[in-house]
């Protein structure tokens, strides 16, 4: 995970006053209560830049497990964003909305 840290965090620097809004599949589940270090490291790295996730529900939904692995971390307050998760009813992901 630190090559990803390392990879991110120079343009994270140079865009640090603007706002950003980082999206992808990070394959780490931000919806259990774990210690999984590279979720708080993650964490971490989006927190110096003052971003948050705007995905709170589950994208990937099956018959024993429902998992937030995509998702979109923003400079953007609450208030100046939506963000959602719908089923296009086409695959067993979600999509995901993103609206300032």
């Amino acid at each position: 995970m630190s090559s990803f840290f390392e990879i991110i965090d120079k343009p994270l620097t140079e865009f640090k006053a603007k706002n950003l809004v980082l999206c992808g599949e990070f394959k780490i589940d931000f919806s259990e209560v774990n210690d999984d270090r590279r979720k708080y490291e993650f964490f971490d790295l989006t927190a110096i830049y003052n971003m948050q996730a705007s995905i709170k529900e589950p994208a990937g939904v099956g018959k024993t497990s429902a998992t937030i692995i995509h998702n979109f971390f923003t400079t953007f307050l609450e208030t100046y964003y939506t963000a959602r998760v719908v089923d296009p009813g086409i695959s067993s992901q979600k999509a995901q909305i993103f609206k300032t």
